[in-house]
């Protein structure tokens, strides 16, 4: 099997980081964007098997992107945010058609789950 390739959506750099290499460390090949304009650049070379984006996006929000994505593809979609609260983006999710969302700090034990349940489910 083909290893599944998964592309990262997040401004804060630190966290960029450290999300590609735990994926990079579990045999996922991953790209990475700090804004929507660059994830949507690499979406026309290459549509991944998954998405992950944080919510707040310098220039659109994560939504945004989120939006763009699904009008044109189907890519499981997990989205983060140190902001909002699972309450607040639970109608918003089902809404937009995304199937995870994760409040910062992101539980990597628990983010790791659902990427194999969504990639290999």
């Amino acid at each position: 099997m083909a290893e599944h390739s998964i592309l990262i959506v997040e401004d804060d750099a630190e966290i960029q980081k450290m999300l590609c290499r735990f994926l990079q460390d579990q045999g996922y090949r991953v790209r990475s964007a700090s804004n929507g304009a660059e994830a949507l650049d690499l979406l026309e070379t290459e549509v991944p098997d998954l998405l992950i984006s944080d919510l707040l996006l310098p220039g659109e929000h994560g939504l945004d992107l989120v939006r763009a994505v699904k009008q044109r593809w189907f890519i499981p979609t997990i989205v983060l945010s140190g902001i909002y609260a699972r309450r607040e983006i639970d109608p918003v999710m089902q809404a937009e058609f995304v199937e995870a969302f994760f409040e910062k700090p992101v539980d990597l034990k628990k983010l790791l789950e659902k990427i194999v349940q969504l990639l290999n489910g």
